[in-house]
């Protein structure tokens, strides 16, 4: 019987501040703290209501999703994108105190 390597990885449980501060610490995003912890709340909820684990890795997020103060710079990036429901009809918002994280369109 031939032996294989099989490819194991382990997971780490980690808690809501650890992944907030790893968004905060992350040099090539620009989270605020506000966003980082909607967004993290916005993950959570995906795993509750789907009963699926989330792998939390920070670069992917950064790629995957970005923070707007307002929507004039929603607009200013998505022209076409006139208003919040425009915007909510193309793609996941995550709305919180202090802006908007939109997944990319």
């Amino acid at each position: 019987m031939p032996l294989t390597k099989e490819k194991k990885t382990m997971k780490k449980t980690i808690s809501k501040i650890e992944m907030v501060t790893e968004l905060m610490e992350d040099q090539e995003a620009t989270w605020s703290y506000s966003a980082a912890v909607a967004l993290i709340d916005y993950l959570e909820d995906i795993e509750t209501k789907h009963g699926d684990a989330i792998e939390f890795v920070p670069e992917k997020l950064r790629e995957e999703y970005t923070e707007y103060q307002n929507m004039t710079e929603i607009h200013e990036e998505y022209p076409i994108l006139k208003t919040i429901e425009d915007l909510e009809a193309v793609t996941h918002v995550i709305k919180f105190k202090g802006g908007f994280i939109i997944s990319e369109v």
